[in-house]
C-alpha cells in the first residue's frame, strides 16, 4: 500500500524537485519552495548576476560571473551592499561587499506557462542605503507572484562602493551603480525564460530613487538603445536630479585624504586618480565603510545620486537628461504630502526647461517667503511632484503613454507610505478605509505590469487637462478612486504655466536690455563722433583764418622777396587733415 502511494505522488514530488532546481546560462540553482494561500511558489535569491565586485573589480563595472560546475544554492538572502547610513531607520543586518545578486519569484503556474510578465524592482535609498535583501517575502508573493507575475529585486553598489567619482572616467566610470542596474537587467532578458518569464514583457518599477533611475532610463539613449531589456516603466514617486560632478569629485579626494590615500602632489592629474584607486583597492571593506559613516555623519562628504555625464546621462542640468522618451508606456504619481520637511535647499527649476535657471529660482524664494505662493510643500515635495508631472507629460507625447496617480487618503499619504502595500515596507496599523485600500492599490500596478493599462476607468493623462486618477476611499462618504483633471493645479499652473511666462519675460527683458545697451552704445559712439567733427570744425574754422592770415603775411613777404617765383601754394582742407598742393602757374 505505502509502495502505491509513493508511486502515485512520484510525478508531483518529481515536479516540485525540477521547479526548486533550474539550469540557466552559468549553471544550475537550487531556490526555496513556499505555499501561499495553496498555491506554490519558488523563490531563487542570492543569484550571482556578475563576478564579486573585489581587490581590482572594486570601483570597475561589474564584470561577468563565471560558470560554475555544482549546483548552486539559492535557497536564502545573500549580504546587502555595503552601506551604514545614518540616515535610514532601517539600516541592513548583514552587509558585504560581495553583493552582485539577483533574486527572483516565480510561480508553478509560471514555471508551467513560461509566458508570465515580469517586474523588475529598482530599490530606492538615493543610492546610498535600502537594499535588494529587505523585503517581506509573505508580500512580494501575495502582491506580484499571486498575479502570475515573476518578480526580481536585483542588487547595486552603494555609497562610497558606487561614487568613487574622479575626472578621468578611464580611471573610473562614473554611475557604477546604475551600471549595475543595467547588468541586472541583461541577466534578466537572458535567463528570466527558464523562471516562467517572457523577456519581451519586462517593466521597470521602482519608488522613489529607485523610480528616478528606471524613469531616466527611459530617455537616456546610451540605456539600451535596441528597446530590448525594458518595456514599461513604474515610477511611484519619482524625484530626478542630479549630484553636482565638482562636489563629488572633491568627496572622493577628501576620502582618500582621510584614509591616507591622497596622491603625491608630483603626479598628473590621471596619475594621481590612479594611485587613489590602487590605494582604496587595497584597503579592507569595512575600513571604507567607517569612513564613509564618519564622513556623512560629519557633513563633510556625502555618497549619494547620479551624477550627470556622458555615457550614460547627457546635458548639464537636469531637463536636458530626459528631453526624448523611449516609445513606450509610463505609470507614475505620488502621494498627497510626500515630505513634511526638506534638509536641503533644491533647485526646483532644474527639472523644467528654463533658460533663465536663476532668475526663476530667486523669484520662487521671493514668493515663497512674501507668502505668493498657494501652495505650501517642501522643496523635496514639489521636486517628486513636478517630476512625475514633467516626465508624465513627456510620456504623453505622440508613440508614447502616460498614466498618473495621487494617493489622496489623508491619514498616511507621505513618502513611502503606500509603499507598504506594494512592497510590504514601512508598514503601520490600517484603519478600515485603508484596509479596502491594501487590497485594491496594488491592483493598479500589476494590472499596468501585466495589461499595459492599470484600470478601465483610469485614462492616459495629457499635457493639456494635466488628468490624473484620484486614488481614495470613505466608506462612509462613498468616496471612491475616479479620475480628475488638473494634477496638483496650483504647482502645475505656478511651475508650468506662471514660471514659463516669467521665464520668457526674463529672457525678453534681457534680449530688450542687449538692444538697449547696443543703441546706447550707437548713440554714445554717434555723440562722440559729432563732438569730434564739431569740435574740428570750429578748430579749422580759427585754424583756417590764422592759416589765412599767415599765407597772406607770407605772401607779402614772398612777393616782395621772391618775385621770380611763379607759383601758388594751396591749402586743401579735408575734414581733419590738410594736404600741401604745388601747383604751377
Amino acid at each position: 500500500m505505502s509502495l502505491l502511494v509513493v508511486l502515485l505522488f512520484l510525478p508531483f514530488l518529481s515536479f516540485n524537485s525540477e521547479c526548486r532546481i533550474l539550469r540557466i546560462d552559468k549553471g544550475k540553482i537550487e531556490g526555496a519552495e513556499r505555499v501561499f494561500e495553496g498555491n506554490r511558489y519558488y523563490l531563487f535569491k542570492r543569484i550571482p548576476f556578475a563576478a564579486p565586485p573585489l581587490g581590482k573589480l572594486r570601483f570597475q563595472k561589474a564584470a561577468d560571473v563565471k560558470n560554475w560546475k555544482n549546483v548552486w544554492n539559492s535557497t536564502e538572502y545573500g549580504p546587502a551592499c555595503m552601506s551604514n547610513s545614518s540616515v535610514t531607520k532601517s539600516p541592513q543586518k548583514w552587509v558585504d561587499e560581495d553583493c552582485l545578486h539577483t533574486n527572483v519569484f516565480t510561480s508553478q503556474a509560471c514555471l508551467t506557462k513560461k509566458n508570465c510578465p515580469v517586474a523588475f524592482y529598482i530599490h530606492g535609498g538615493g543610492m546610498n542605503y535600502d537594499s535588494a535583501v529587505m523585503f517581506n517575502d509573505t508580500m512580494l508573493l501575495k502582491t506580484f507572484v499571486s498575479k502570475d507575475i515573476v518578480l526580481v529585486i536585483s542588487a547595486f553598489r552603494l555609497g562610497i562602493f558606487s561614487h568613487f567619482i574622479v575626472n578621468d572616467q578611464s580611471v573610473a566610470p562614473h554611475n557604477i551603480g546604475v551600471f549595475d542596474i543595467l547588468k541586472g537587467l541583461h541577466f534578466v532578458h537572458d535567463n528570466i525564460k527558464h523562471f516562467g518569464g517572457d523577456p519581451n514583457r519586462v517593466t521597470l518599477f521602482g519608488h522613489s530613487f529607485g523610480a528616478s533611475v528606471a524613469g531616466l532610463m527611459g530617455f537616456s539613449p546610451a540605456v539600451d538603445p535596441q528597446n530590448k531589456l525594458f518595456h514599461q516603466i513604474v515610477c511611484m514617486s519619482p524625484a530626478i536630479s542630479f549630484y553636482p560632478l565638482r562636489t563629488a569629485i572633491q568627496n572622493t579626494y577628501e576620502f582618500a585624504k582621510q584614509i591616507n590615500c591622497s596622491p603625491p602632489k608630483k603626479l598628473s592629474q590621471k596619475s594621481g586618480e590612479q594611485f587613489m584607486l590602487e590605494c582604496l583597492q587595497s584597503k579592507d571593506q569595512m575600513e571604507l565603510l567607517q569612513m564613509q559613516h564618519k564622513l556623512d555623519d560629519s557633513g563633510a562628504a556625502k555618497f549619494l545620486g547620479l551624477i550627470q555625464t556622458l555615457p550614460l546621462f547627457e546635458g548639464n542640468i537636469a531637463y536636458e537628461a530626459f528631453k526624448k522618451p523611449k516609445k513606450l508606456a509610463l505609470l507614475t504619481g505620488t502621494t498627497r504630502q510626500e515630505f513634511e520637511r526638506s534638509l536641503h535647499q533644491l533647485p526646483v527649476g532644474n527639472l523644467i526647461d528654463f533658460k533663465n535657471q536663476v532668475e526663476v529660482d530667486s523669484k520662487y524664494r521671493k514668493d515663497l517667503k512674501n507668502g505668493n505662493t498657494k501652495f505650501n510643500y517642501t522643496d523635496d515635495t514639489l521636486e517628486v511632484m513636478i517630476t512625475s508631472r514633467v516626465i508624465a507629460n513627456k510620456f504623453s507625447e505622440p508613440g508614447s503613454k502616460a498614466f498618473m496617480y495621487q494617493y489622496l487618503y489623508p491619514k498616511h499619504n507621505h513618502h513611502t507610505d503606500d509603499l507598504a502595500f506594494i512592497m510590504g515596507v514601512h508598514a503601520f496599523e490600517q484603519d478600515e478605509n485603508e484596509q479596502v485600500l491594501a487590497e485594491l492599490y496594488p491592483k493598479y500596478f500589476t494590472n499596468f505590469v501585466k495589461y499595459g493599462n492599470p484600470d478601465k476607468d483610469w485614462k492616459p493623462t495629457n499635457q493639456l487637462t494635466r488628468n490624473y486618477f484620484a486614488i481614495d476611499w470613505n466608506s462612509t462618504s462613498g468616496l471612491r478612486p475616479h479620475m480628475e483633471d488638473y494634477y496638483e493645479k496650483e504647482v502645475s499652473k505656478y511651475w508650468l504655466d506662471d514660471m514659463k511666462v516669467y521665464d520668457k519675460y526674463i529672457t525678453a527683458k534681457k534680449v530688450e536690455n542687449r538692444i538697449n545697451i547696443f543703441e546706447i552704445h550707437k548713440k554714445i559712439q554717434k555723440v562722440s563722433v559729432r563732438s569730434l567733427e564739431t569740435y574740428h570744425q570750429t578748430s579749422n574754422f580759427y585754424n583756417y583764418w590764422i592759416l589765412v592770415g599767415l599765407i597772406f603775411v607770407l605772401g607779402i613777404i614772398v612777393g616782395r622777396y621772391t618775385c621770380r617765383s611763379k607759383r601758388n601754394v594751396y591749402i586743401r582742407l579735408n575734414g581733419y587733415d590738410y594736404q600741401e598742393v604745388v601747383k604751377p602757374f
